[in-house]
């Protein structure tokens, strides 16, 4: 290779890997801007309109930092309560995941209240969230949601993921992502009844020689962003291609 096209190449490299940082800390300053925006004051529109079969709901945000410990204890009990039986042998260990996710310094809650009796309100469930960055895309991601059995088929799921999508778009990320466990039947279900897809980066996807048992999950997402699509469907080709080669 002639000097001048070493420089050249040189050149090229040195460019790319600047722009590959630019971007990476672009979609870092994406995230802390969406981390930033007031989920009160942008979604104080949805507070108090469900009001539905005697149901009425009262909406409250919060971070990890503001749950009291009584609080803590009754998400563990509705966690408990919906989630054993579907890990079954597996929940002590997802148990203590869950438990630790739940305090961590990224986690915000919306929660939901139940305010039908004129003296007194009740937890009726609640989505943990997160903004991350998937596969170099700024998402939402929904830790958890959960409604407690007695105001479960009431419509109030689809209410508060709406929500939650209408802070990932008022916060700028690219879309919804969260993570359903395959003996989660009834969850699946409702996901992909308000239009939750297999995303492409879910490893039932990516990997080519996975069986039906290899995988206890599959990654949902909602995605608004065409390039934000166009951009996971690239990263799933080549996670393929490295399941491919290592095979």
């Amino acid at each position: 290779m002639a000097p001048k096209d070493k420089v050249s190449k040189a050149k090229e490299k040195k460019a790319r890997r600047r722009q590959e940082s630019e971007a990476a800390q672009s979609r870092v300053e994406a995230v802390k801007a969406a981390y930033a925006v007031d989920p009160v004051a942008e979604m104080a529109m949805f507070d108090g309109r469900f009001d539905k079969d005697g149901l009425k709901a009262k909406l409250r945000w919060a971070s990890a930092e503001t749950l009291s410990e009584e609080l803590k204890e009754t998400l563990k009990k509705m966690l408990e309560t919906n989630m054993a039986e579907v890990y079954a042998e597996d929940w002590v260990k997802a148990k203590t995941v869950k438990e630790k996710e739940m305090v961590e310094d990224d986690a915000r809650y919306l929660f939901v209240y139940d305010v039908s009796s004129s003296d007194k309100e009740a937890l009726a469930g609640f989505i943990q969230y997160r903004f991350v960055i998937e596969e170099e895309v700024e998402v939402l991601y929904i830790y958890e949601l959960q409604i407690l059995k007695d105001f479960q088929r009431k419509g109030l799921g689809k209410f508060i993921v709406m929500i939650i999508e209408g802070l990932a778009r008022k916060a700028g990320v690219k879309g919804v992502m969260l993570t359903c466990q395959k003996r989660n039947k009834a969850a699946y279900v409702f996901y992909k009844s308000i239009k939750y897809n297999e995303d492409a980066i879910s490893p039932c996807n990516v990997d080519p020689y996975a069986g039906e048992e290899d995988y206890p999950y599959e990654i949902l997402s909602k995605i608004f962003d065409p390039e934000a699509q166009r951009l996971l469907a690239e990263r799933a080709e080549v996670a393929k291609a490295q399941y491919a080669a290592e095979y």
